[in-house]
């Protein structure tokens, strides 16, 4: 059971080939994956076209594989649009007590769908999340009728728009469906929230520090003296992998001090910045979810300010 999962998603992977060259110190990071930093995963060099029948056998697997669980999903979502139907029903007539009650049951059904969604791998119900706003929206349960917005300054605005907020931050949705800005999320880049300059600034750059320092993350955000030699450009750390040797300046995105197969990898998590030599991947696997929200990473405001989930936006 496991290896028919595994080659479900498998099926469902963007797949790329990759070349290693030893004498390769630094490569572009838009070419590849990555694996977890407790996983290995064999590296391929060589030249040839990918055999793309193996991927189109793997499909029909996947397609067989999901046949029963697309058969309760089903069943979901007409029970979610029936339940929908009497909603609006119910607002119409001016119900108040039964609206209440009947968005329980919507919600409900809601998250069973959402708790199933990773099931459905590959495919983005965008009418679902369309039809449920808009559902919640007309029983005055949300501020925004699209899905994809959040109520800010007095206004509809898209989730991630730039152009309300300070530099370096974008709108998340709050959870009661009200907007605030906070920092972008940058794949390989860090940023924190300064109480300073009420704004994000990029790990490892002078941000709101004095000049000769740089912005930095030990438990909290922080300026600290830069290392001598080490540009404080954002894309440097001065990092040693084994506690027992002396630090240096290494290049992120780079092997640095990782194997020919790993690149010094930065991870901002919910807990802690992380930093480590990642393995290449040649298999990428995009996320799709109905409940993908952006991670409430450590040095964000949100993450300070416990903000950390979205509104009940369908």
């Amino acid at each position: 059971m496991e290896s028919t999962k595994f080659l479900t998603l498998f099926s469902l992977a963007s797949i790329s080939f990759l070349v290693i060259f030893p004498e390769v110190l630094c490569v572009d990071k838009r070419h590849f994956s990555f694996d977890s930093p407790f996983e290995t995963t064999e590296s391929f060099s060589g030249s040839g076209d990918f055999d793309s029948s193996i991927v189109e056998s793997l499909v029909e697997i996947g397609e067989n594989e999901t046949a029963s669980a697309n058969q309760t999903r089903d069943d979901l979502v007409k029970n979610l649009t029936s339940v929908g139907d009497e909603i609006e029903k119910s607002v119409t007539a001016g119900n108040q007590e039964q609206t209440l009650a009947l968005l329980t049951d919507f919600k409900h059904v809601w998250f069973q769908l959402v708790n199933k969604s990773n099931g459905w791998y590959g495919v983005e119900p965008q009418d679902l999340r369309i039809y449920a706003s808009k559902i919640l929206f007309l029983a005055k349960d949300r501020l925004c009728e699209s899905p994809d917005q959040t109520y800010f300054n007095d206004q509809c605005l898209l989730i991630g728009d730039t152009d309300h907020c300070p530099q370096n931050m974008e709108l998340n949705d709050g959870p009661k469906n009200e907007g605030f800005c906070d920092c972008l999320n940058i794949e390989g880049q860090a940023l924190f929230y300064s109480d300073e300059t009420g704004s994000c600034h990029v790990q490892n750059t002078r941000g709101p520090c004095k000049e000769g320092q740089w912005f930095v993350f030990r438990k909290a955000p922080q300026c600290e003296p830069v290392p001598d030699g080490c540009p404080a450009d954002g894309q440097h750390v001065y990092w040693s992998p084994d506690d027992s040797a002396s630090k240096k300046c290494w290049e992120i995105g780079c092997q640095g001090p990782c194997s020919l197969d790993q690149i010094l990898h930065l991870e901002q998590t919910t807990d802690d910045l992380n930093i480590y030599c990642r393995t290449l991947s040649i298999f990428a696997v995009d996320p799709a979810s109905l409940a993908y929200s952006p991670s409430c990473r450590v040095g964000t405001l949100r993450n300070r300010l416990g903000k950390c989930f979205r509104g009940f936006w369908g």
